[in-house]
């Protein structure tokens, strides 16, 4: 992802005033949901541990072959960008 953009990025002032539980769950639903979504798929949050989010893949995203790539680029790597860059997602 471009840093420049990210820094410069409505979602992330918008998030300033956020806990880390709320900002996850706001970058999914701005950033990851709607790709997914206009897939034919979702996803939903099952768990945070730490920097570790467990979520579960719904609709055509929960049998895909490319589901790994789609958690990598759409999920994982808006949360590090906009949360904490140790953050790493796992598909349950």
């Amino acid at each position: 992802m471009n840093a420049s953009i990210i820094s410069e990025s409505p979602l992330r002032k918008k998030m300033t005033e956020m806990d880390e539980r709320e900002k996850i769950e706001h970058v999914i639903n701005e950033w990851s949901r709607p790709f997914m979504k206009s897939e034919g798929g979702d996803l939903s949050i099952e768990r945070v541990s730490g920097t570790v989010v467990y979520v579960r893949l719904h609709g055509v995203c929960a049998g895909c072959a490319a589901a790994a790539i789609t958690l990598q680029y759409m999920v994982e790597e808006p949360l590090q960008s906009f949360v904490n860059p140790d953050i790493r997602v796992i598909s349950i």
